[in-house]
């Protein structure tokens, strides 16, 4: 019977990777899962073990991913093929069930922006000496506190304020308390005023949220974490958590919480090479240190990929495993393409780009992925024969060529047979993005890895290992990326070989 399951989850057999992690029985397990190697056809072929051969419920399997799609994605195949009602949450959607029942709204999306944009166009007015202090930061007169209208409506304090806010985010996101941002003697006064005006940001926003008995996304997960450790109870015997790479401080305090309360075996699934998402509070150490976190933790790897050939993983491996701080992987593929990254050079982007569009239609493609760094990123390609509307990208003259556009932080867990990535060159906002980090974001949150552009690096192997069959890279001629110029060199030594 255990065989019959493991020849068929979702039409598919199982390769032995896979049914390792299947028949596994550890109380803590971390699967290292490459790119296209089949993690949720594993996800799923252990919650159907776990039903029809263990005989757990499926309500006592919690099932934990990062967004909303990943989510419905697997509770339809769990449905429609099995007729499973297995609880699948995003950690915000666990919160909201736990906190069940207390009194509370969600404050909107945009809540803190604008009640720190507020702060400083109204309340601000009520403290002078704070305006001051602001006006010496900005090197302009403190003594003239009119100054602070034109300060506040120029480029450089509109920036300041993104960045404020991006801190105050991200801050709640680790979970540090704003009483941590002022327990220690700082000997910089420019990052003693910084942490000061956070604190006060901090405690305006807070006040602003009780006021209006809001409580915002980050919230919902430290109060349900709270509400677990005091009163809440669980059946769960078993907790699967797919994309734990992405893990924060205060998701992994709900799961731990989760987890000490009932007892649950843990099973993470997750892909070191693709965490990309530090700004908004992933915590890599979870996952590499794994058993640190879970005493007698086993680790297992799924290594086997279905999507990429073997060229191409060997250039990607290679060019990831520079750190090494990454954890190794020995990626296998039984796919063979011959020449799957093409580096495209080019002085005028947008005539390269439509030279490249015009060959590949001549080929018989028909759907093109085109990937970039930035949201802006894909106006630098299109000319005046393209339309482009909500990410889809239409050639007036061939509007059957589907042509369409994502940032990478967007595209991860997605494929295609082609792919193209455009705007390489070696500037700030390129890839790798060259802007350093400010001093109190440094401070705030130390960088563990400091091997360079690390989390850069794994944003460039996404993008290489979306494609099924080939990746077209648009560099600059005269200053292209030095993640291009290293790949390169990468290629041209393969070829020696």
């Amino acid at each position: 019977m255990i065989e019959d399951l493991l020849n068929d989850i979702d039409g598919h057999s199982l390769d032995l990777e896979q049914r390792r992690v299947v028949l596994d029985e550890s109380n803590f397990l971390l699967v290292v899962a490459s790119a296209g190697s089949g993690k949720t056809l594993t996800i799923l072929g252990k919650i159907r073990y776990l039903i029809e051969i263990k005989k757990i419920k499926p309500e006592e399997i919690l099932c934990l991913s990062f967004t909303n799609d990943t989510v419905s994605n697997l509770k339809n195949k769990l449905w429609e093929n099995y007729h499973y009602m297995v609880p699948v949450y995003t950690f915000h959607k666990l919160s909201l069930e736990i906190l069940k029942g207390d009194s509370f709204s969600i404050a909107p999306s945009d809540y803190l922006n604008y009640t720190t944009h507020e702060y400083f166009e109204g309340v601000i007015f009520a403290y002078p000496k704070l305006i001051r202090w602001l006006l010496f930061y900005f090197h302009k007169n403190p003594f003239c506190l009119k100054g602070y209208n034109d300060l506040k409506n120029g480029f450089e304090f509109q920036e300041f304020i993104r960045e404020l806010i991006f801190i105050m985010s991200k801050l709640k996101t680790e979970g540090i308390s704003k009483e941590q941002l002022i327990c220690r003697r700082i000997f910089s006064w420019k990052e003693r005023f910084l942490r000061k005006l956070l604190y006060v940001l901090f405690l305006e926003y807070e006040v602003e949220l009780r006021s209006q008995n809001f409580i915002d996304f980050d919230d919902m997960i430290s109060l349900a974490t709270t509400k677990v450790n005091t009163r809440v109870s669980f059946k769960y015997r078993y907790i699967l958590i797919d994309e734990y790479q992405d893990t924060s401080n205060i998701r992994f305090s709900l799961i731990q919480a989760i987890q000490e309360k009932t007892g649950a075996k843990l099973m993470a699934v997750g892909d070191d090479f693709q965490s990309i998402y530090r700004f908004s509070g992933c915590n890599l150490d979870l996952f590499i240190k794994f058993s640190n976190y879970f005493q007698g933790a086993k680790l297992l790897k799924l290594e086997n990929t279905y999507r990429n050939s073997q060229e191409l993983i060997d250039i990607a491996g290679n060019f990831i495993l520079k750190n090494k701080n990454q954890l190794r992987k020995e990626l296998k593929s039984s796919k063979s393409e011959s020449h799957p990254i093409k580096i495209v050079y080019y002085r005028n982007e947008k005539d390269t780009f439509v030279s490249l569009i015009e060959k590949l239609y001549s080929e018989g493609r028909r759907k093109i992925m085109i990937l970039g760094r930035n949201n802006r990123d894909i106006y630098f390609v299109l000319s005046n024969c393209f339309l482009y509307q909500d990410g889809n990208v239409i050639w007036e003259s061939h509007p059957d060529l589907y042509l369409y556009y994502k940032t990478i932080h967007r595209s991860k867990g997605l494929e295609e047979e082609t792919v193209i990535l455009v705007h390489l060159e070696n500037v700030e906002n390129g890839l790798p993005n060259l802007r350093k980090e400010s001093r109190i974001v440094s401070s705030l949150f130390p960088i563990h890895d400091f091997y360079p552009y690390s989390e850069e690096r794994r944003l460039f192997y996404v993008a290489l290992t979306r494609t099924k069959q080939d990746i077209y890279l648009l560099a600059s001629k005269e200053n292209p990326s030095i993640f291009v110029l290293e790949l390169q060199k990468i290629m041209k030594q393969k070829k020696k070989r």
